[in-house]
């Protein structure tokens, strides 16, 4: 494997990245791969897992390169100051999109590949997916964690719960509780946080917004922190065939919002996502794939879908596969990784 940094210009800044290269190079490589930023982090990503996923997919022979946006890390510019959750929302709604354009550019200037796929978590995993449907040089996205709602510093994490979330969290983090003379000890005297107890046993409890199953999809979504950024680059790149894998944490709360804001509500309306979307779930693992054995298993993922477009190219047809139908939110098996398409977990 070999590494070596690239410096390129990016709205008058110079961005610093690091291209991650096979041993054994192809000219033409069949796959190559752009990082987008990791959250509201550039290269490194959160817990330094993308030069190990990048390391990991040169092992494979797929070239990448992963880069620091302006105003992070190692390049020139500067990030405003203020509350993170407004720079989030200017992440969702696709602030680092040119950078990873030009990121695009000098990457291809470097590797040729017959293939090339954008690579994001959480905020990268937005960025990833708004850069896509914009550039031509691009055949698809792995999108890890992906966010379909925007922050801001009005908003609270509580203000449109899913309801499959709290009840995770009250079993989770309140049920073995209940018996404990501490825990009602700290309740009683006002040490627990009992707003935050009382916010997600309402949510639990509250009938759902979208009202099962639809006839059409809404023209307005009924949630205003609802990223139609998001959706938009969705349906402009599936449109063109373009093919998406999602990865999730079974333990990540994005996932729920992912379930009740994106998949319960456009899903049966939109033809092109189930056939070119493709859903995982990473059995115990969290939002940031912060485990090697999870980073493990999204490569693993990663190749397999990989794996299975080339041979959907080279066929012309999808590999049929068994599906067991579950709603989405619906308790899964605690299987190493559970996939979901169609509306359906296999």
């Amino acid at each position: 494997m070999i590494e070596r940094p690239v410096t390129f210009r990016s709205k008058g800044e110079d961005l610093v990245g690091i291209l991650c290269l096979p041993e054994q190079r192809a000219r033409t490589p069949e796959v190559g791969m752009v990082f987008a930023q990791s959250g509201s982090r550039g290269r490194l990503g959160n817990t330094f897992h993308y030069p190990y996923l990048a390391r990991r997919f040169a092992e494979a022979g797929i070239p990448t390169l992963r880069f620091d946006p302006a105003g992070l890390g190692d390049s020139t510019g500067t990030i405003p100051a203020g509350d993170m959750r407004d720079l989030y929302g200017r992440i969702g709604a696709g602030l680092f999109v040119e950078d990873t354009l030009n990121a695009i550019e000098e990457f291809t200037r470097h590797v040729r590949p017959q293939r090339l796929l954008v690579f994001g978590v959480c905020g990268g995993a937005a960025t990833a997916l708004l850069t896509a449907p914009r550039s031509p040089k691009v055949d698809g996205a792995i999108l890890l964690s992906l966010p379909v709602l925007l922050d801001g510093a009005g908003s609270t994490a509580v203000s449109w719960l899913p309801k499959s979330y709290a009840r995770d969290v009250l079993v989770k983090s309140y049920a073995g509780k209940l018996l404990s003379f501490r825990a009602w000890t700290r309740f009683l005297t006002g040490k627990s946080d009992t707003r935050r107890i009382l916010e997600f046993a309402v949510a639990s409890v509250r009938r759902d917004r979208h009202g099962g199953k639809r006839s059409q999809a809404p023209e307005h979504h009924p949630n205003p922190r609802f990223n139609h950024h998001t959706l938009e680059a969705m349906d402009a790149l599936t449109e063109r065939g373009k093919r998406v894998l999602v990865l999730f944490g079974q333990e990540d709360g994005f996932r729920h919002y992912w379930e009740s804001e994106f998949h319960r509500v456009y899903w049966d309306h939109r033809p092109n996502f189930r056939r070119h979307i493709e859903v995982h779930y990473v059995a115990g693992c969290n939002h940031m794939f912060t485990l090697r054995e999870w980073q493990n298993k999204a490569v693993e993922l990663s190749m397999a879908w990989l794996e299975a477009a080339e041979r959907e190219q080279s066929t012309g047809k999808r590999p049929g596969q068994a599906e067991v139908p579950v709603s989405p939110g619906e308790p899964m098996k605690a299987e190493t990784h559970a996939s979901q398409r169609s509306g359906a977990v296999r």
